[in-house]
């Protein structure tokens, strides 16, 4: 099973890297992914924020200067 990091290359702020997999911080799916991007990015314009609803994970990290790593789970 894979999970997911998420970084971003504006503010360099790191999400679920390898050394946390072990841990809560890393995300299951790209439907986690794409929660705390709409959450972190509240503050756009409202119109603007309802319509990432309708995006895709990749396509509102690639908006907004996030990367979406894909790790392995060791086990």
């Amino acid at each position: 099973m894979s999970k997911y990091a998420l970084y971003c290359n504006q503010r360099y702020i790191y999400y679920g890297g390898q050394i946390d997999i072990n841990k809560t911080s890393h995300f299951n799916s790209l439907k986690d992914i794409k929660k705390t991007l709409i959450d972190y990015h509240q503050d756009i314009e409202e119109e603007e924020h309802k319509l990432l609803y309708k995006m895709e994970a990749v396509e509102i990290a690639n908006m907004f200067d996030w990367s979406i790593e894909k790790i392995k789970e060791s086990k």
